[in-house]
């Protein structure tokens, strides 16, 4: 900044600010009548980005909660540029208070312009209880009402104006992503294989990994599946509950007795040939129905099936 000769620096800074700080005061003082000639950002909710982004529900998980992003696009009315500085405020789904939302560190907005902003919201575990015919509804398919309401603050050249609070944004949201399906599983090829084959048994070691890409977490189980061995169906497995939290992994793992007579000669001998590290491929399977335990939200049953399928080598 150039100042005026023979005026100290630090007095010029001063002047600067002062006169700044006059400048936005002037800007947002009211004349009687009159609206304040700086006006509060709007808000509009992008529905397409806003969504639960994880759900782990209580009953399921001793640990249960929920995160929610909350997409927003910020609209500047005013002729200058200004800071987005801070929201402090409440989210609200289908009418019910979720938890307390809150963004800070800025977002400059242009004049007349507009930016987006992404908010995550924690919604303790106390809440969710409340939340229950909401959440029911969003797992269902059915849309989900979001309201925030929130206090907004702007930084104007360094000097900050504070908003009432209200309702700044609203919007209703379907997430296809939601609703319950079959989960992604795998044989382990770590945990999977024969580990003895002798005349009288034969032990397996049955290991699954369970992959949920997903924002809904479940409780899986499988409790009359049935293992098959080439084309023979050699032995019952239930799968007990798996507990595979929102968009994470869980792995599973048992060992099953079966007896050779089940097995008949050609596959027994092919176990054995495994068994004693010899080169045979045989193809393994589970049959039938996954289901998956959603704590409060329910329960929710696969068509029965082709649950997993794979080769011991």
């Amino acid at each position: 900044m150039r100042c005026f000769p023979k005026i100290p620096m630090a007095a010029c800074r001063w002047l600067g600010a002062s006169l700044a700080t006059v400048a936005v005061a002037l800007l947002v003082a009211c004349v009687p009548g009159a609206e304040p000639a700086l006006a509060a950002p709007t808000f509009r909710l992008v529905p397409d980005a806003t969504r639960i982004v994880r759900l782990d529900p209580p009953g399921a998980f001793s640990e249960g909660g929920m995160l929610v992003r909350v997409a927003l696009r910020a609209t500047n009315p005013n002729p200058i540029g200004v800071r987005l500085a801070e929201l402090e405020g409440e989210l609200w789904l289908n009418g019910i208070p979720a938890a307390g939302l809150r963004f800070v560190g800025g977002l400059d907005l242009p004049p007349r312009g507009a930016a987006d902003l992404a908010v995550e919201v924690s919604v303790p575990l106390g809440r969710l209880d409340a939340l229950l015919g909401p959440l029911t509804d969003a797992v269902a398919g059915r849309p989900l009402a979001y309201r925030v309401d929130a206090v907004v603050a702007l930084d104007v050249l360094g000097v900050p104006t504070r908003f009432p609070a209200v309702t700044i944004a609203r919007g209703e949201v379907r997430q296809a992503d939601l609703l319950p399906a079959a989960p992604r599983v795998s044989f382990d090829p770590a945990t999977t294989g024969v580990r003895e084959a002798r005349f009288d048994r034969v032990t397996l070691s049955i290991g699954l990994v369970v992959d949920n890409p997903g924002p809904l977490g479940f409780v899986l189980r499988a409790p009359d599946a049935r293992l098959r061995l080439g084309d023979r169906e050699v032995a019952s497995v239930g799968v007990p509950a798996v507990p595979v939290a929102a968009r994470s992994s869980a792995t599973w793992a048992q060992e099953i007795v079966v007896s050779p007579l089940a097995l008949g000669v050609a596959l027994a001998t092919q176990l054995q040939t495994a068994a004693t590290g010899g080169a045979a491929a045989i193809d393994i399977a589970l049959l039938g129905r996954w289901e998956l335990d959603l704590g409060v939200l329910g329960r929710w049953n696969a068509p029965a099936g082709l649950l997993v399928s794979g080769r011991v080598d």
